[in-house]
């Protein structure tokens, strides 16, 4: 009934205006089109976005009753209660109105419109004054905050902790793995969801492993100590093959290559293998780079070619260090190894902190400075590691319950998830937490 009214009142209105587009001499040629052929909206330079804006129209001919829609949403926070529209009909019309909860608009082509009712609706009339065409109007703006970082705790204690547990968190093959070495022992907790672990018991591996280097490669986990490589496919059972190797320690994974620190005649070296049978060495180690309570990661560079970064820890004297040393693998050149330390640190010597990359930047976690005291929670690279910034705490801050920490395991999931597994605080006690932190837009399409 509400309808027939306003068509009621535009046709009254439309009569006495038909009675002025004719005279004597000339007759004015009419449609019985109200159809609409596009919408746009004006550029506004306190709403950035809107005039890229682009609507579908959707006249749905069979019934009586339109769509104008943008299946691109505009960017969250862009405000549409106050928007200049432009309209443009296939042919020329009567008249057309805007209805919306609080106001009703005759189109001009210079209204301000509020189009956060959802529908506003669109009412056009013929120029013939015989037919006319509803709108529904939806403008689609996103709701959550692209840039935004969701932090939340999964597990307060996955286990219950002793003094001078060390431990070792990753994911691989679709499953959790925290390895604990606990008065002598080696514990692994498995999970899937990082949420509810399950302890289990660990054989083959010696009393005195160093977790950091316990590394998955090719659906299998590797651990390296003196001339002994040894695998497991499930954490539990380890077994061991000796080795022409003498191993310092598993560094990491790279070009699909498992790499390590070897020792030869006390000078050490960086050997890599694609088969962990064969080993070949790729350079001696420089006197510099770090042997112990480093962190590393892989990532691609922004010419898309593969790198990894090695940052802090100490020197083989037990030094120390601010380094960082990055290598890069291309087709055409092997594997470069450059030392970007440099005489001006981005952050002062640093042990048992946690790297990670993640949605094209780099994240560094906690760690210890040469006095032993924590560092800052989290800092954010944008430049491959060259500078470092605290992140923007209105879109990455971590949750109140979160303690800054060092010896801790910071990874990524298949599943573009951050997480933070255990550690130390600064009263040197063991945590046993876990943290998942997720950017809202990890997995939207970069345009």
């Amino acid at each position: 009934m509400k309808n027939i009214c306003y068509i009621l009142s535009f046709l009254a209105v439309a009569v006495s205006f038909s009675g002025c587009i004719k005279t004597a001499k000339n007759t004015v040629t009419t449609s019985d089109d109200a159809t609409l052929k596009s919408m746009t909206f004006v550029a506004n330079d306190s709403f950035p976005g809107l005039a890229a804006a682009v609507f579908t129209i959707d006249n749905r001919l069979d019934t009586d009753t339109g769509l104008i829609y943008n299946i691109d949403s505009l960017l969250y926070g862009t405000r549409i209660d106050s928007v200049v529209a432009r309209f443009v009909f296939n042919q020329q019309i009567g008249t057309a109105n805007i209805y919306t909860i609080d106001d009703t608009l005759e189109l001009t082509g210079r209204d301000t419109i509020n189009f956060l009712q959802r529908p506003t609706r669109l009412f056009a009339i013929s120029s013939d004054l015989q037919h006319s065409k509803w709108y529904n109007i939806y403008v689609n703006v996103h709701q959550v905050d692209p840039d935004l970082y969701e932090w939340n705790e999964l597990n307060g204690n996955i286990y219950t902790v002793a003094e001078g547990d060390l431990q070792h968190a990753f994911y691989a093959n679709e499953q959790f793995y925290l390895f604990v070495l606990q008065n002598g022992q080696v514990k692994l907790y498995t999970s899937q969801d990082a949420t509810e672990w399950t302890e289990n018991t660990v054989e083959g591996l010696p009393t005195d492993v160093k977790l950091k280097s316990i590394l998955p490669y090719k659906n299998m986990l590797y651990y390296a100590q003196e001339n002994m490589l040894y695998s497991s496919s499930d954490g539990m059972v380890w077994e061991s093959k000796s080795s022409e190797q003498l191993f310092e320690r598993l560094l990491f994974t790279f070009n699909d290559s498992l790499w390590a620190i070897t020792r030869h005649d006390e000078q050490l070296a960086l050997c890599v293998t694609g088969n962990c049978s064969d080993w070949r060495e790729q350079m001696t180690l420089p006197e510099t780079f770090p042997t112990d309570h480093f962190t590393t990661t892989t990532f691609y560079s922004s010419s898309l070619r593969k790198r990894a970064v090695v940052i802090g820890g100490t020197d083989k004297d037990g030094n120390l260090t601010a380094s960082r040393w990055n290598v890069e693998y291309s087709a055409s050149r092997g594997y470069v190894w450059s030392d970007f330390t440099g005489s001006r640190h981005p952050f002062e010597p640093l042990a048992d902190a946690a790297i990670v990359s993640y949605d094209e930047k780099l994240y560094l976690f906690g760690g210890t400075d040469k006095d032993n005291h924590l560092r800052d929670a989290m800092l954010v690279s944008d430049d491959e590691g060259i500078s470092w910034q605290v992140p923007d705490s209105a879109h990455n801050k971590l949750p109140e319950t979160y303690k800054n920490r060092s010896r801790h395991s910071v990874f990524t999931d298949t599943h573009s998830n951050l997480f933070i597994v255990g550690g130390k605080d600064s009263l040197n006690t063991c945590l046993s937490d876990v943290y998942k932190g997720r950017l809202n837009s990890i997995d939207w399409e970069k345009k």
